[in-house]
């Protein structure tokens, strides 16, 4: 009996080192945990802090008054008045040639042929617009003969 006194005792006590071992362990685990908690805390009052900044700088640089005398002054702006507005589609000056924007020819991507072929533009041009098709001029004219006088009754366009 003298023998498993001994022995429970001996397994009581590693049973105790082991227990107290990972307590601390995972102690020092938690405390570690929190300060990395700690520090991205304050990262991201910091981060916080530079928006409402940036904010109000956005704020500011974008006050109407300062960006009409910007635009006055860099862009050459003017105010939009009824001599601007176009009253049928023909008063529209018509580019004199059309531009098109050339195509793109397939390039290949395989990286193990030392001869690989350079991007290369097209020199065709995408076909020409037919000049018979309808233009919408007579749909837009209609539409600004009812903005103008909505009583007037329409003409039917065929």
């Amino acid at each position: 009996m003298k023998f498993a006194l001994k022995l429970s005792t001996v397994l009581s006590l590693v049973l105790a080192v082991i227990s107290a071992s990972l307590l601390f362990w995972v102690s020092q685990n938690v405390q570690e945990k929190e300060r990395i908690l700690a520090r991205l805390q304050d990262q991201k009052q910091a981060e916080e802090e530079s928006l409402r900044v940036l904010k109000a700088e956005w704020d500011y640089l974008n006050r109407p008054d300062r960006l009409e005398e910007l635009a006055s002054k860099y862009l050459n702006m003017q105010s939009v008045t009824v001599d601007h507005v176009v009253e049928s589609v023909s008063a529209i000056p018509q580019p004199e040639e059309e531009v098109t924007a050339p195509e793109i020819q397939h390039v290949s991507t395989d990286i193990s042929s030392e001869n690989t072929p350079k991007k290369e533009l097209s020199e065709h041009a995408s076909p020409a617009i037919d000049s018979a098709s309808p233009t919408g001029e007579d749909d837009f004219n209609a539409v600004l003969q009812n903005a103008l006088m909505p009583d007037t009754p329409q003409e039917s366009v065929p």
